[in-house]
This record gives C-alpha cells, sequence and structure tokens, in this order.
C-alpha cells in the first residue's frame, strides 16, 4: 500500500463516510476476539 495515495483517499471519503463507520477507512484493522 502507498501511505500517500491511501491518505489523498481517505480524505476524499472522510468527508461523506459515515461517523460510525470510521474504523472501516484504517489501513489494518483490530483483531477481534470473540
Amino acid at each position: 500500500m502507498e501511505p500517500h495515495a491511501w491518505l489523498a483517499d481517505t480524505f476524499e471519503k472522510l468527508l461523506t463516510w459515515p461517523y460510525r463507520q470510521i474504523d472501516e477507512l484504517l489501513p489494518l484493522r483490530p483483531i477481534t476476539t470473540t
């Protein structure tokens, strides 16, 4: 993943992205245990 491309894409999406799903924009998702 290219950091500059990811950041540019993320900034564009932030304007309309639902705040409850903001973690979906992160490049690495946290590991959840059940």
